[in-house]
């Protein structure tokens, strides 16, 4: 079924590490177009987010769509960023099962 959609999301279980404007942030679970994450810090409303996913590394441009209590959301616009993360979350879901 996730085949059939654009988009999946995969829950962090410690291989994904970022930062933005060098503060670390925990991210809860990212797609290739968001990620939800633990808001520690006052995030700026778009920046640059550093990912790190074991071997692979990525600076996304980011927009934040929402804050509450739990979580925090950002979007991801840039299309050519997308597609990598997409590419590697795909990896990353293989290796999960």
């Amino acid at each position: 079924m996730d085949e059939k959609r654009k988009f999946f999301r995969i829950r962090n279980r410690g291989e994904m590490h970022a930062c933005i404007e060098d503060n670390e942030i925990h991210i809860i679970d990212l797609s290739a177009c968001s990620a939800a994450i633990t808001p520690g810090i006052e995030l700026p409303h778009t920046g640059i987010m550093e990912l790190k996913i074991n071997m692979f590394k990525i600076n996304l441009n980011y927009e934040l769509l929402r804050v509450d209590k739990e979580k925090a959301i950002l979007i991801f616009n840039d299309e050519e960023h997308i597609a990598k993360l997409l590419a590697v979350l795909k990896n990353l879901r293989r290796e999960q099962v």
